[in-house]
């Protein structure tokens, strides 16, 4: 049996189908907040975490990136009650559809976060978080106090950063609790502590304080949101530097103190680090002392050297200083002996122009000149008249050369009639017709008896 489908019914494939399913669900539930308990969790070698949040009725899919779970402040596990933050998407390959957690708190943790972001809220309100609020580090502080658990290892972090980066620091350690209930008040009562110090001690005050504790989870962080101990921290006339859990916990004290360090050893590091320049540009400034030194030594020696070998005996200088002035007075001798060359020079070439300008002796050269002049132009007319010759011999040549006379040197005659005109053709003559006959030597004459 064949089914008609409707003709106005729109075709569409599974693909489209499942992304459209899934633009539904981003669109709609982009941000929700779902509470369960975390199964199947598995952290692959990837980074990403894979796992299953569920309740007594049912189950959802959940994946969260690796660049995201880095930032979590516990390590999940199966069994864990929980809030997953995220979106609700779709996996269209397969049509399951999953939540896409970016925030993972336990339970519990839910009320202490709204509790943090209330306060938040109405402190930032109120101004205390604003930077013009805030005090400035001392420049180069010679005396700090810590406040944090004597048990922690924050506190043997602060110490040894402080001793490897500014030993003439003087450290106060104020103890107080800093995790659970009665740890704001303990952390308070240290903040008093070290302004009842202050009033003390008026040569060697606190400068900066140090409010630290090591990483944990929010719980245990969550004593440095109480809403007393942040007005306490504003309200210290002494600078206080945050230095709580790792660089991803952001706690109210945060926020209040007049700097955040992103861990207790980044706070020590904070303070001592006009000292650690110091000392580095102290190092510095005494390695150049130290080779400026050596320099100018290395220099006086060698000046002290050099005068030592042009010291000499007092007797010896007189003769030195002798022997120089023998030798300038040779030196004035020779200049004033060459002077008198010079002059005696310049003299006899003023007399030698003196008799060469002279009118009988311009007379005698222009004599000489005309002499001269003369023998070169009957010269000159020579060897014109040559040339002129020769020239003319070589027309002459070539006038013979094709001359009808140089013929007849070969052997050839001309013949011309009574009226002298050349006779080349025997039929110009006739009988007893006078021709003459002209050799190369002379010529003789005819009378014609028959042509």
């Amino acid at each position: 049996m064949t089914s008609i489908l409707d003709e106005n019914l729109q075709v569409i494939s599974v693909s489209e189908l499942n992304l459209n399913a899934r633009n539904i669900l981003e669109s709609k539930f982009h941000n929700v907040a779902i509470s369960g308990e975390i199964s199947n969790f598995n952290h692959h070698s990837s980074g990403h975490m894979y796992f299953s949040l569920k309740d007594d009725e049912a189950s959802i899919g959940c994946a969260m990136w690796k660049g995201v779970n880095a930032r979590l402040n516990f390590a999940p596990k199966n069994g864990d009650k929980c809030i997953v933050m995220g979106k609700v998407s779709l996996f269209t390959k397969r049509g399951d559809y999953q939540l896409i957690a970016n925030r993972i708190q336990l339970s519990g943790v839910g009320d202490l976060y709204r509790q943090f972001e209330e306060l938040k809220k109405k402190l930032s309100l109120e101004g205390l978080f604003e930077k013009t609020q805030k005090a400035s580090l001392p420049e180069l502080p010679q005396h700090i106090a810590v406040i944090t658990s004597l048990t922690t290892a924050a506190l043997q972090d602060i110490l040894t950063t402080i001793r490897r980066r500014a030993r003439n620091i003087t450290v106060t350690v104020s103890p107080a609790l800093v995790q659970g209930d009665h740890a704001p008040g303990s952390i308070i009562n240290a903040l008093d502590n070290v302004l009842a110090y202050n009033k003390e001690n008026d040569e060697m005050p606190i400068e900066c304080i140090l409010l630290c504790r090591g990483g944990g989870s929010y719980e245990d962080l969550s004593c440095f949101n109480d809403e007393l101990l942040a007005r306490k921290i504003f309200e210290c006339p002494i600078p206080i530097i945050s230095g709580v859990g790792h660089e991803i916990d952001w706690t109210i004290g945060d926020y209040v103190a007049d700097l955040r360090a992103a861990t207790p050893t980044a706070a020590a590091e904070l303070i001592t680090q006009s000292h650690y320049d110091l000392e580095n540009r102290l190092q510095k400034y005494i390695e150049t002392l130290k080779q400026n030194i050596e320099n100018i030594f290395n220099i006086k020696s060698q000046e002290f050297d050099y005068l030592q070998s042009n010291l000499k005996h007092p007797q010896a200088a007189l003769k030195e200083q002798a022997t120089k002035l023998d030798f300038l007075g040779e030196q004035l001798k020779m200049q004033l002996v060459n002077i008198i060359k010079s002059k005696t020079l310049r003299l006899t070439n003023k007399q030698s122009s003196l008799f060469i300008n002279t009118p009988k002796h311009n007379i005698v050269n222009s004599k000489n000149h005309l002499k001269t002049l003369s023998s070169e132009m009957h010269q000159h007319m020579g060897n014109k008249i040559v040339k002129v010759k020769n020239q003319l011999a070589l027309v002459a040549s070539a006038i013979e050369t094709v001359s009808p006379i140089s013929v007849l040197d070969r052997g050839y005659s001309i013949v011309t009639d009574a009226q002298g005109k050349i006779v080349s053709d025997a039929d110009q003559l006739k009988n007893k017709d006078k021709i003459t006959t002209r050799f190369a030597k002379n010529s003789v004459t005819s009378i014609v008896k028959k042509t």
